[in-house]
């Protein structure tokens, strides 16, 4: 049952890898055919932009929410029931405030709907979007400082640059979801 388990996951990781893999390849075939770009020229604008303009955001916006919500489903609402509350606001007002009582396996779990987000998590769109951001404002900050102090921005270096933000995250991303697990031996 383990192995099973062990198996699925890693079939699964194989197709979330492969399947953008294949698609970005189509897209760069796709831009070689129908643009005056040879096949080389496409293939780096589309896996370029992807490792300059996203993935370092997108391993960075793990760090700040790790956890990847699923989009809201309004079908599940049956089972909640809405109350409001009146609470006294910073202001000094009393402010209307609805909150969402659900049922869960006979406990209640309380969720302000106003806010309506889980501090630690975010859903797919937020996280592609923040994503770009991210490494929009990121990637070039980190070369322009390089070349402040004095390695010159030529192709080798900023993706030395990019793969140093990428690994440097993806240690803090190691680091922060290890020192919660305690340690397990393996047999």
């Amino acid at each position: 049952m383990i192995k099973k388990n062990k198996m699925d996951k890693a079939n699964k990781l194989t197709i979330i890898t492969i399947t953008p893999l294949i698609f970005l390849s189509l897209v760069s075939m796709f831009l070689a055919y129908f643009t005056k770009l040879s096949s080389l020229e496409s293939f780096r604008i589309v896996f370029g932009s992807i490792y300059v303009l996203f993935l370092p955001g997108f391993i960075i916006s793990y760090i700040f929410f790790p956890k990847t919500k699923k989009f809201d489903d309004k079908s599940n609402t049956e089972n909640k029931k809405n109350k409001e509350v009146f609470h006294l606001s910073k202001s000094g007002r009393f402010e209307n405030k609805k909150f969402s009582v659900s049922q869960t396996l006979g406990t209640q779990k309380v969720r302000d709907e106003t806010d309506g987000k889980d501090s630690n998590s975010i859903d797919l769109l937020e996280r592609i979007a923040l994503s770009f951001a991210l490494s929009i404002a990121i990637v070039p900050l980190a070369v322009f400082y390089l070349n402040l102090i004095g390695i010159k921005i030529n192709l080798l270096n900023s993706f030395l640059t990019i793969l140093g933000i990428i690994v440097i995250s993806l240690m803090i991303l190691w680091f922060k979801f290890n020192k919660n697990r305690p340690h397990q031996i393996l047999s």
